[in-house]
């Protein structure tokens, strides 16, 4: 059973974009693509999407380059890190935008030692093809695992 995996910001300006992360296949000769991915870092492909006031101001589909080779995988396993950690993270949308998430300790400090997993916010920055920032905001992190729970039944408020 697969289970389809995306990525969805929504940033100020009316900005949002998607990562949906696809698998290729060829169909009578023709290569398509199936929106089923078990994770991230396990997809061949990703289908980058930006909107801008409900418009598709981009959408392409092309090789996941956050896909992790064994001995990366193995390297965070050895380092006690899940095979999703990252410290930030650069997506490119062609030449014309890029997205940078950062995580940070709080809103107004980063760790840079903390990561996806252990960081409260993060920070998301859209850049245009002259590297001026058209959108950014600083957001709680939705990946964030507070390392007081200890039970399944434990609720985090705030």
């Amino acid at each position: 059973m697969y289970v389809s995996y995306d990525d969805k910001f929504r940033l100020p300006e009316n900005y949002i974009i998607e990562l949906n992360y696809v698998r290729p296949f060829e169909y009578e000769g023709k290569k398509s693509y199936v929106f089923h991915a078990s994770s991230r870092i396990s997809a061949d492909c990703v289908q980058k999407v930006i909107w801008k006031d409900n418009i598709k101001i981009y959408d392409e589909i092309e090789e996941n380059v956050h896909k992790l080779k064994y001995k990366d995988y193995r390297k965070l396993k050895l380092e006690g890190k899940p095979k999703e950690f990252e410290l930030e993270r650069i997506v490119n949308f062609g030449k014309e935008f890029s997205l940078k998430i950062e995580y940070w300790h709080s809103k107004d400090k980063q760790e840079p030692n903390l990561g996806n997993l252990e960081s409260k916010y993060r920070r998301l920055i859209l850049f245009n093809s002259e590297d001026n920032i058209i959108s950014e905001v600083i957001e709680k992190n939705p990946n964030y695992i507070n390392p007081n729970l200890v039970n399944d039944d434990d609720i985090e408020i705030g």
